[in-house]
């Protein structure tokens, strides 16, 4: 059980880092992103909904405050 716990937090710490990264493409503050990850969490099954809308919505064209938009991944990056 404790080994659960703990590949747990790493899960939600990991997630967590993905969901700012995420946000930030957005144009979102990294309290913002996690606020939204958290209260998603809180809820459910909404969290699933939040996190199929970071992946789903398109980033801002051009920079932001937080750098460049990162350049596409080609098909070996995935692999």
């Amino acid at each position: 059980v404790p080994v659960l716990i703990v590949l747990a937090a790493l899960l939600f710490l990991a997630t967590g880092v993905a969901v700012v990264k995420r946000g930030r493409d957005l144009g979102w503050k990294a309290a913002a992103s996690l606020a939204g990850l958290v209260i998603s969490a809180g809820l459910g099954p909404l969290v699933f909904v939040f996190i199929g809308y970071l992946a789903l919505a398109p980033g801002q064209a051009g920079d932001n405050e937080f750098g460049p938009p990162a350049p596409p991944l080609s098909a070996t990056a995935w692999v």
